[in-house]
């Protein structure tokens, strides 16, 4: 059995941002949203004692996964649940790139409602933000 482990997401507070990211990052089609946190499930279909408000289902995480899970706190910011098996694929660096795709969505999210066009440029790994008015 896997332990899971937990990650605090710092600077991550919105639902819809945070799932569009991880839609980004490849998991479009694979979100479960609840009110409610649910029950996280390990390899087995086994219920564990982690719970999430968004989760990625071990069958979409890859063979002999957990599922992920990301816990919404009472100050509004997220906690990850990621099993130590998962940790190698999904990593502190996949959580980096996933805090990446959620500020470039969310900046350009805010651009846009205050009328500005977004051009999204990736160099190096870096990636550039390009506003211009309508």
């Amino acid at each position: 059995m896997s332990h899971f482990s937990e990650f605090q997401v710092k600077g991550i507070t919105d639902k819809a941002t945070l799932i569009r990211a991880l839609e980004l990052m490849g998991f479009e089609g694979k979100i479960e949203v609840y009110d409610t946190p649910q029950q996280l499930y390990g390899y087995r279909g086994d219920a564990r004692n982690q719970k999430a408000h968004i989760i990625i289902r071990r069958k979409y995480v890859g063979n002999a996964s957990n599922d992920i899970g990301f816990e919404r706190l009472a100050d509004g910011t997220y906690k990850a649940w990621i099993s130590d098996y998962d940790k190698t694929k999904y990593s502190e660096a996949w959580l980096a790139k996933l805090k990446t795709a959620y500020s470039v969505e969310r900046i350009s999210k805010m651009a846009k409602s205050k009328g500005f066009m977004v051009k999204q440029e990736v160099e190096k790994n870096k990636v550039k933000l390009v506003l211009q008015r309508w």
